[in-house]
């Protein structure tokens, strides 16, 4: 191997290199955008569930209390 081409196999080496990494750069921030888009996904199913609890317990508070004036007539 000649001096010219030990140093462009170097050089393509190199190359590769930095572009593995900016490949293997790229798939983490896909990554993290995916694992931050999941998350605030989680939260916003929590606090949907906890606003339909909230209203369900007012609909049964609701009820109880036409059941019960109704027990009253």
């Amino acid at each position: 191997m000649t001096m010219r081409s030990s140093c462009s196999s170097f050089l393509q080496c190199i190359h590769d290199q930095r572009l593995r990494d900016a490949r293997n750069m790229h798939i983490i921030c896909i990554r993290k955008v995916l694992i931050d888009f999941v998350l605030e996904q989680q939260e916003q199913l929590r606090h949907d569930e906890e606003i339909r609890h909230a209203q369900e317990e007012e609909r049964q508070r609701r009820l109880n209390l036409l059941t019960e004036e109704e027990a009253q007539y």
